[in-house]
């Protein structure tokens, strides 16, 4: 999905605000484009977060791969 990456970088700061909340429309935009339940990708996300989001000034390809791995982990996903 190489939509991914350019959406997590316009919306790195409001993803994660939403994954701290485990909820959103940035959250769930994202979980569209990853055919993910948004429902069960939320708190997947914040339960995770700090597993996904490792520090502040990441970069798009780096959140997306801690994001792979924990979604996979957790198979919200049809990937």
């Amino acid at each position: 999905h190489k939509e991914v990456p350019a959406f997590i970088e316009v919306n790195k700061v409001a993803l994660a605000n939403d994954a701290a909340r485990g909820q959103g429309e940035t959250l769930a935009g994202l979980a569209t484009l990853m055919n993910c339940d948004a429902k069960t990708m939320g708190p997947v996300m914040k339960k995770n977060y700090n597993k996904i989001f490792v520090e502040t000034n990441m970069q798009p390809a780096a959140i997306e791969a801690n994001l792979n791995q924990v979604v996979s982990s957790n198979s919200t996903c049809k990937m």
